[in-house]
């Protein structure tokens, strides 16, 4: 306020590379805000250069906002409660427990879930939700949806702006030799089916979800063996990788992407009561080759958790997607951390979860520094 009681706005004459400078070190939540300001504002924040400077100057100094989720996002989500949650913006408290459907997938902030719309017609609706800004893209219908899928969600990002994605719709209720899947392409904004001649009897594991690694799908199917595919460059064509060790009659595993590998662990339990299991990490190095290195291995006798020992219900629920030593375990309906380092446990939650539920799948989502841009995507993909 000035003398006479009217609003000064400081700003007006401020040079702008000065603004500039002072806005690349306000949080996300505020920037948005200041959107409204004027069309300067508005020109300048959503500009990719903009974009591009935040996310250069934001990741040296904090890491990057992450957490685990539900598959079903309705009925439970798990937010790391350490991370700098002020640099993100959600449009409520609730974003990510306001979807209809099944979670698919993440991918550059993006989440992807989809429904069975008409189970008659076999219509399978998917839609995209940016994390941060809560915008939500429709994609066209697809018609002919098998009752049993999986489905992977891989995106493209130039200057944090979405140029295309990937959405494969993978059938695993068939029992013959034969693999069929559809792929949503954003460029054409249509939905293309492909049916592939196997040479043998294929089974996917339907509890998991693909694992996306330089925009190749993974997934495991029985025989210890990854079903790889590339929705954008060999739409018509998969390769197969062998996993590491052996399959044991009682184990547990989780397979994912840590740091832009493959990563597969195998807790290995004893198949007689005085005998302790195991529990084994191993990455893909070699990708082009399917060369698995060894990276941890102990006795499951050495990692017992505070309250209890581990129990044949216990499951590897993540990895931590910044620190290759921790590794996220749910035992008894309680989460706990796992240094690799140290072998010492941390209990961070009781989820107080029925059985079947901690068997279905969790996903990891990381909130990238600046929003994805979607704008232009929206109005392009049908």
């Amino acid at each position: 306020m000035d003398s006479d009681g009217r609003e000064v706005n400081i700003f007006e004459n401020f040079p702008e590379c000065m603004l500039f400078e002072v806005l690349l070190r306000l949080p996300v939540k505020v920037l948005f805000r200041f959107m409204t300001v004027s069309k300067q504002w508005f020109s300048m924040i959503s500009h990719r250069y903009f974009a591009r400077t935040y996310a250069a100057l934001s990741s040296p100094h904090s890491q990057p906002c992450w957490g685990i989720v539900k598959e079903v996002l309705s009925h439970h989500c798990w937010h790391r409660k350490d991370c700098e949650m002020h640099r993100v913006v959600f449009p409520s408290d609730k974003v990510l427990e306001d979807f209809d459907g099944t979670l698919l997938g993440f991918s550059n902030g993006l989440a992807l879930y989809g429904e069975h719309w008409d189970k008659v017609h076999r219509i399978y609706v998917c839609r995209i939700r940016n994390l941060i800004t809560g915008e939500l893209i429709t994609l066209p219908q697809y018609e002919g949806c098998p009752k049993h899928l999986s489905a992977g969600f891989v995106t493209q990002v130039e200057d944090n702006v979405l140029v295309s994605c990937r959405v494969v719709l993978i059938d695993y209720s068939g029992t013959d030799f034969r693999v069929r899947f559809a792929v949503y392409f954003s460029e054409t904004c249509k939905w293309v089916d492909f049916d592939i001649d196997f040479g043998q009897e294929i089974f996917f594991i339907s509890e998991n979800k693909p694992v996306v690694v330089g925009k190749i799908l993974h997934q495991r199917i029985y025989g210890h063996r990854l079903f790889a595919y590339d929705p954008y460059n060999k739409p018509d064509s998969f390769r197969l990788i062998s996993l590491p060790g052996v399959e044991r009659r009682m184990y547990t595993y989780l397979f994912n992407e840590h740091q832009g590998y493959l990563r597969y662990l195998m807790v290995a339990f004893g198949e007689r009561e005085d005998e302790y299991g195991s529990l084994i990490i191993w990455d893909l190095r070699d990708y082009n080759r399917g060369e698995w290195c060894l990276q941890h291995r102990v006795g499951l006798g050495r990692i017992q958790p505070d309250g209890g020992g581990l129990t044949s219900s216990m499951r590897p629920l993540c990895f931590h997607p910044f620190d290759s030593g921790i590794l996220y375990m749910i035992n008894d309906h309680v989460i706990f951390s796992y240094d690799i380092r140290t072998q010492k446990w941390k209990i961070l939650y009781d989820a107080n979860l029925y059985p079947e539920f901690i068997m279905s799948p969790w996903h990891t989502f990381v909130i990238p520094p600046w929003p994805t841009c979607t704008r232009n995507f929206s109005r392009n993909c049908f």
